[in-house]
């Protein structure tokens, strides 16, 4: 009898998690494109969330380097590098306050 209210409790909780997590996937849903699908389908996509990737900066520099923004393709090169020796450093950090208490 104990093992069955477990057993259902464990479902109805698994249940309850993944209906927010579905419900809340659709509501903040965003559809990344690339310039070339997003012209492709100018109609379509009018009113959805939307993020557009490509390669500004390749496509910049081949055609003209001037236009390129340079502060701002500078501070992503520095995020690029900084980005894993940071979170590491965080990460032993934590590590550290938490650690004695285990």
């Amino acid at each position: 009898m104990q093992r069955a209210k477990f057993i259902v409790g464990g479902v109805l909780i698994l249940a309850a998690v993944v209906y927010l997590i579905a419900s809340s996937t659709q509501a903040s849903a965003e559809y990344f494109m690339t310039i070339d699908e997003l012209k492709a389908k100018e109609q379509e996509v009018v009113g959805r969330n939307m993020r557009v990737s490509g390669a500004i900066i390749g496509v910049g520099a081949v055609t003209n380097l001037t236009g390129i923004k340079w502060k701002i393709a500078i501070n992503i090169v520095i995020a690029w590098i900084l980005t894993i020796p940071v979170s590491a450093f965080l990460a032993a950090g934590i590590l550290k306050l938490i650690f004695p208490y285990f």
